[in-house]
């Protein structure tokens, strides 16, 4: 299995444990942006990184600070895992 294919896994992952909480939520498929998934709930909104097997870089974690910065209404969330652990989640601010 490719790396590739291990992020897509994990990314699903991540999507079914918001469902199971109630969550909607959208995978951003493909589209290379900042963001992996969109969670919305009746809290509110929160918009997902998912890294697995390797850390967030540190350009990839201030883009997410800047965006937190510029938009206080939504949560910002790192998601981040490994063979070995379970996955942790992590607020941006």
């Amino acid at each position: 299995m490719t790396q590739y294919q291990r992020g897509v896994r994990f990314e699903y992952k991540v999507k079914r444990e918001y469902e199971e909480r109630g969550c909607y939520v959208i995978r951003s498929a493909g589209s290379h942006g900042l963001f992996d998934l969109v969670a919305v709930d009746e809290t509110g909104v929160e918009f997902i990184q998912c890294k697995y097997g390797c850390d967030i870089n540190e350009s990839e974690l201030q883009q997410l600070r800047v965006f937190a910065k510029e938009h206080p209404n939504i949560s910002i969330v790192y998601a981040h895992g490994s063979p070995r652990q379970k996955t942790r989640y992590t607020v941006i601010t």
